[in-house]
């Protein structure tokens, strides 16, 4: 009899786990419970649907349940939730959207459950027109209400990465947006004169941007009229929560499978938990800091891959290892590229410059700013932020790259990095940043 492996979770982790499990194992019987309808979509790529910029979010979807039958011999049970998870007996009670139950034996386990939206606790939140945006029963649901009401204000609570995409997207639309933001900081990080350019760019875009604010309540009849914050009414048509994500750990905590100080299931660089049959992977998991060295939070959409493909090769006997991540992220906002690998703690020193995109003789050359942190004992790099118009998001994986092999700031002025006028200066941003280093 093959070993069966079960997957909780369709998604990112939870479908490459799966694909993987079937490349290192031609016999084994895999099984994928997912509650929703869909699997395996790009919930990065919702934004830009809403924007026009993407057709439908069907062109999000990469593989359909009968595909991955025919294809990977994959068993998948969309729209069925998982009742009961028994880790020690190694089964799982599965009900299905008609409360038909189905009894699921495994010989491992590999939780991808991902993550859930973050709620306020205030009132209106059930409000029609009022929105939180992480899977695709949200979206589809944002997509209609746009399609059939036409909304002509919108207010985004939270100035974080889906925060400010989504400004875009409506903006795009033609939507006046007004977002509120309860810290005086952009994207989580973002200050100074970074956040100034920021600011100005939605500005430019006409976005009303809100710092320092409360949201107390949504207000309206049966749909959204206006919201209260703590220093008045913003009447609204739409309500966007924005508020970050926590990982969805409630079958993991039932089961006794142990949590980390973040609250995400603890995993190993295996990617096993603490039962060894068992594996998470994805936003329901922590990962390695390799600046940090320690474990750490940081749901992305390339940690949910790498992990899956992990989990997934060694639940079935291979024996992979999962290095960690640095924090690696990009977001762009209009016209305005903006990235950041992950900065921390320390004794941390910040360098920063101005610089071009291109040679600056070259037709459409453009500014670009960065900010290189480091460690002022030992010289560590620790992180950066670039912001630009264009030819920002490659060159942050430089930084990211530079992180991962735990490089110091002196070691970047060394790296032989690609030149010709229409891609490059002579001094990249990069090297010209520590090139002028006091």
């Amino acid at each position: 009899m093959p070993d069966r492996l079960l997957i909780i979770g369709g998604n990112a982790g939870g479908m490459t786990a799966a694909t993987w499990a079937r490349r290192q194992s031609p016999s084994v019987e895999i099984t994928v419970v997912e509650r929703t309808l869909d699997i395996a979509y790009s919930e990065c790529g919702m934004p830009y649907v809403f924007s026009g910029q993407i057709a439908s979010l069907e062109n999000l979807v990469r593989y359909q349940p009968q595909e991955l039958a025919k294809k990977y011999q994959i068993k998948v049970l969309n729209q069925n939730i998982v009742e009961l998870l028994n880790v020690s007996s190694q089964f799982a009670e599965v009900q299905n959207l008609s409360n038909q139950k189905l009894k699921i034996n495994f010989d491992y386990l590999i939780l991808a459950t991902g993550a859930k939206a973050n709620r306020p606790n205030i009132e209106g939140l059930n409000l029609a027109g009022v929105f939180t945006l992480r899977h695709m029963p949200e979206a589809r649901k944002i997509d209609e209400y746009l399609k059939t009401t036409n909304p002509r204000r919108a207010v985004i609570l939270g100035a974080g990465y889906v925060g400010l995409e989504m400004a875009e997207a409506l903006r795009m639309r033609g939507i006046e947006v007004t977002v509120i933001e309860q810290s005086q900081k952009l994207l989580g990080y973002f200050d100074g004169e970074l956040k100034t350019q920021i600011v100005n760019e939605l500005t430019n875009q006409k976005v009303k941007l809100i710092l320092g604010e409360t949201l107390h309540g949504i207000v309206g009849r049966q749909r959204v009229e206006h919201v209260i914050t703590s220093s008045g009414i913003i009447n609204t048509d739409l309500v966007i929560i924005a508020v970050g994500i926590s990982p969805e750990v409630s079958l993991a905590h039932a089961s006794n499978i142990r949590l980390g100080a973040s609250g995400a299931i603890a995993v190993k660089d295996t990617l096993q938990t603490n039962f060894p049959n068992v594996y998470a992977a994805g936003d329901c998991a922590e990962a390695n800091h390799i600046v940090l060295d320690k474990p750490y939070y940081l749901p992305l959409g390339t940690t949910a891959n790498k992990q899956g493909r992990i989990a997934g090769i060694n639940a079935v006997g291979g024996q992979a290892r999962f290095a960690g991540i640095v924090g690696t992220q990009a977001v762009k906002i209009f016209n305005l590229e903006i990235d950041e690998a992950n900065k921390m703690g320390f004794w941390a020193k910040a360098i920063s410059s101005r610089s071009v995109s291109r040679a600056g003789y070259y037709p459409g050359a453009e500014r670009i700013d960065t900010t290189l942190i480091y460690d002022e004992r030992t010289g560590k790099l620790l992180g950066g932020q670039m912001l630009g118009h264009e030819g920002v998001a490659k060159r942050i994986d430089v930084i990211a790259t530079a992180l991962y092999g735990r490089m110091k700031i002196e070691d970047l002025l060394q790296l032989d990095l690609s030149y010709a006028p229409p891609f490059a200066p002579v001094w990249d941003p990069i090297l010209y940043t520590v090139r002028n280093m006091k």
